[in-house]
């Protein structure tokens, strides 16, 4: 928490000016449904925004625990872990159409933490797949990440660079020509896949975030000069009210996903449990998509040259 305070302090920030300026915010309007919405990704598919999202038992509470951990309201009801996965059309003003459960609510194995991206004209979605507690019911779950082609219902499990037994946050990449996952930050790890969905190459490198950061949303294309790609991550500190508490930020990679460029952190509203998963670029906007205590989830946009001004002058990014 100290070293919150100090970090936040150096960078002038406080929650106020940590808020970041919108052009336009919409809460996103779903039906009733048996449990809490979180996560939403969307891309851009035609005249409106495709969507995904998690349907879930496994919101939090908005105050942590005595160690500042937050509690989660499965957990506490001594219910099991359950998810779904939905699919919808989503409008800028929070609209909510022909939405339909490509995977009904179950309990766990299944799947979580769904993204959305297009490739060469086919929508796929990249989720966690949740198999089993490790030991305790209180530890973390073990996990594959798995690629799903929305079409043709084919699902890829993808194998660890490291081999490890927990894996989640994979994010996709905005390259048409490849199925291109970005792994991690610290380093830069891909993974790429061919166009039967198959395990191709993993591409390891040696660039690095200025921040050790988690996966969050998509990468994405942009139009401007100076930005090749531009993703949403972010880093989990610790405060006295909170906890645990995530902030964001912009950062910008090169053709090669290597790091270029690392913006200030935000927030949306809160400090409490805020989520970005999703992100699209449409002539100079970025639009997001992002929940709010696990509960609440909106829709958004910002200029380019607003998202600019969050980045060091000394990048030089204006044109």
């Amino acid at each position: 928490m100290f070293t919150t305070v100090i970090y936040l302090y150096k960078l002038d920030l406080n929650t106020k000016k940590l808020v970041l300026n919108l052009s336009s915010r919409s809460k996103i309007n779903f039906p009733i449904l048996p449990y809490p919405v979180l996560n939403t990704s969307i891309t851009l598919f035609k005249d409106h925004f495709a969507a995904v999202a998690r349907v879930s038992n496994a919101g939090f509470e908005d105050k942590p625990d005595l160690f500042g951990r937050p509690i989660q309201l499965y957990l506490k009801e001594g219910s099991k872990l359950q998810n779904g996965i939905i699919k919808f059309d989503l409008f800028l003003d929070g609209t909510v159409s022909n939405l339909e459960f490509i995977h009904d609510i179950s309990v766990i194995p299944n799947y979580e933490d769904p993204r959305i991206f297009i490739n060469n004209g086919i929508e796929f979605i990249v989720m966690t797949q949740v198999k089993s507690p490790v030991g305790k019911s209180t530890s973390p779950w073990k996990s594959n990440v798995v690629l799903e082609n929305i079409s043709s219902r084919q699902i890829t499990i993808l194998p660890s660079p490291y081999s490890k037994g927990i894996e989640k946050n994979w994010v996709p990449v905005d390259i048409d020509n490849s199925l291109t996952l970005l792994y991690g930050s610290n380093p830069i790890v891909m993974i790429k896949l061919d166009e039967k969905q198959l395990f191709h190459e993993f591409v390891f490198t040696k660039n690095k975030s200025q921040l050790i950061l988690n996966n969050r949303t998509q990468v994405v294309k942009t139009d401007h000069p100076k930005i090749p790609y531009i993703r949403v991550a972010s880093k989990k500190y610790a405060t006295s009210k909170f906890g645990y508490t995530p902030l964001h930020y912009f950062e910008i990679l090169s053709k090669n996903m290597q790091p270029i460029g690392l913006s200030k952190p935000f927030i949306f509203s809160s400090r409490k449990q805020e989520f970005c998963q999703g992100i699209a670029f449409v002539d100079s906007v970025i639009y997001l998509c992002w929940s709010e205590q696990e509960k609440h989830n909106f829709i958004g946009s910002i200029e380019i040259d607003g998202v600019i001004k969050l980045f060091p002058k000394e990048m030089n990014l204006s044109t």
